[in-house]
């Protein structure tokens, strides 16, 4: 019989205007580390206000070398309050790789004005 226990962790980071909004990776300042080794099992993110583009705005969310979202619409997000829940596959790629901290990766198009408020929570399995 194995001795290993399976744990469900939860990481939080929180994405604001102030840490970028231009087509590029950010890195957030309130933000969580993940364990190298960690299967990443869903991703939440919540805007506390509306999110706005100048165009077709995504935002991917990273941590610990992979990407653990897909590239989030703006439109998903572009009312207070609304949330957005993506479950992941266990896989290779979703097993973290480096002790990187949560980010976001936004594409497409920038993000307007001061409104970018998103509660970002990543669930994850750890096997001691």
């Amino acid at each position: 019989m194995s001795t290993r226990q399976i744990k469900t962790q939860y990481a939080y980071a929180k994405w604001l205007a102030g840490d970028g909004v231009s087509v590029a990776a950010h890195t957030l300042a309130t933000t969580s580390i993940i364990p190298i080794g960690s299967i990443i099992k869903g991703v939440t993110l919540r805007a506390a206000v509306a999110a706005a583009s100048s165009g077709s705005a995504t935002v991917a969310v990273t941590v610990g070398g992979i990407t653990a979202s897909s590239a989030v619409a703006v439109a998903k997000l572009d009312t207070a309050g609304w949330v957005v829940n993506e479950s992941g596959v266990e896989d290779v790629a979703n097993v973290t790789t480096t002790n990187a901290a949560i980010g976001v990766t936004i594409g497409t198009a920038v993000f307007t004005g001061s409104v970018s408020d998103v509660d970002i929570i990543i669930e994850y399995v750890l096997v001691d």
